[in-house]
């Protein structure tokens, strides 16, 4: 490992527990450039800057930099404190209308560790009961809440619907369901959360009380969020960081047994305990506080550096180029078919030309007209042309077809398929 992403690791981890950075002596200011980029691309650089923003180390080597860090941790302190505001209100006016959604992700994560308004979220996230859209969308509405250019096409076939608050950077996504229903890939993880809403337990975030899933589920929930976004072209250190924090927050409450089991059917268990391996390595995951199970420890992966150099590698969301990004429809394609008997390199036509199911998503006007499907496979296929010249004119399919493949058997070792 590079000498700036070691550094990296632990300045996360110094910032989750609020300890001291050791900067080794042979950092060169090219290795702190460095890091900054990757913090970046890796959405925690104004998380991480109080970690070394006063060490002499750092000083003496990039005092120029200082006002720039500052002033980028002032706007996410802003930003992610007057979002927190506006979720809350929203909240409580929810609450006063008798609907009590059940928030994932986003400020329950960020209420465990210290100097949460440092880790921003671009958006929260609301589980909402079936049935039940009608009504929020009336009281989101009343509270001068609006759908999200991209929501309105798909407001009724959509799993998730996303609403913003003009005229501020508020963004909140109501979820129908947690996966998408018509995703071959994800569409059985519904089920594990079925009992979701009856044993929902109260939570208290800044003074309000927020319904939050019972403590195994929200642990579950990142795990399977996670593998979402692996086989959708990777995620950050982040989301491991929201794992394992999580984990020590609520472990003598969780159910590791029947969390093993949940995993065990979704195949992201070896996937999941290399995520915690990657915690105790570099993140500071205490096995004994979160009363991770000897069992769980035992049956992890051999090595976790390939698993870690992807999450580096990938960006927040898998986002760190577009190449990466298109090789998702093979490793989605890889997991969705896993156990079919056939091998993995059948899925790359599948993975070009999606069938019917996969498509309605994003093309909502194939329910009704399921002929146009192969007009709207030359609209995604002109699409990916423009946008990956768009970014980077080197960009390819081939390049695409090698990463995919590459990720492919990085999925074969961590388990997630034969």
């Amino acid at each position: 490992m590079t000498k700036y992403r070691y550094l990296f690791l632990e300045a996360l981890r110094a910032s989750l527990f609020e300890e001291q950075l050791h900067i080794p002596n042979d950092i060169t200011r090219e290795d702190w450039e460095q890091l900054f980029k990757l913090a970046s691309d890796q959405n925690v650089l104004p998380y991480i800057t109080p970690s070394f923003l006063k060490e002499p180390a750092f000083i003496e080597l990039c005092a120029d930099y200082i006002p720039i860090l500052r002033s980028n941790m002032m706007q996410a302190l802003s930003y992610q404190s007057q979002n927190d505001q506006h979720f809350l209100h929203m909240y409580q006016f929810l609450s006063a209308k008798g609907l009590f959604p059940i928030v994932v992700k986003g400020i329950v994560c960020r209420s465990i560790i210290p100097n949460s308004e440092l880790r921003i979220s671009s958006d929260e996230d609301l589980y909402i009961p079936q049935g039940s859209y009608k009504a929020y969308k009336e009281a989101l509405s009343e509270l001068g809440m609006q759908l999200l250019p991209h929501s309105k096409e798909v407001e009724d076939s959509s799993y998730e619907v996303g609403y913003h608050l003009p005229n501020t950077a508020f963004q909140v996504e109501i979820h129908k369901g947690l996966f998408n229903k018509d995703s071959q890939a994800f569409r059985n993880m519904n089920h594990l959360f079925e009992d979701a809403f009856a044993n929902a337990i109260i939570i208290n975030c800044k003074g309000t009380n927020i319904r939050s899933m019972a403590p195994t589920d929200p642990l579950l929930f990142l795990i399977l969020h996670a593998l979402k976004h692996f086989l959708g072209g990777g995620f950050g250190i982040r989301l491991v960081a929201d794992i394992c924090m999580y984990a020590l927050a609520y472990g003598s409450q969780i159910d590791w047994v029947q969390l093993h089991k949940r995993c065990l059917s979704s195949h992201s268990f070896i996937f999941a305990a290399g995520l915690f391996q990657i915690g105790k390595e570099y993140l500071g995951f205490d096995y004994e506080k979160a009363c991770y199970p000897v069992f769980w420890q035992e049956q992890g992966p051999d090595d976790i550096e390939p698993l870690l150099d992807d999450l580096l590698d990938a960006g927040i969301f898998g986002a760190s180029n577009m190449t990466r990004k298109h090789s998702a429809n093979m490793t989605v394609q890889a997991y969705s078919s896993r156990g079919d008997g056939k091998p993995v390199t059948s899925g790359l036509l599948r993975s070009a030309f999606p069938p019917l199911a996969a498509m309605q998503h994003k093309y909502p006007m194939l329910k009704q007209h399921p002929a146009l499907l192969p007009f709207a496979w030359l609209d995604r296929i002109a699409k990916y042309r423009k946008e990956t010249a768009k970014h980077n004119p080197d960009n390819n399919a081939a390049d695409s077809i090698k990463i995919g493949k590459q990720r492919i058997e990085l999925m074969r070792k961590y388990g997630l398929i034969d």
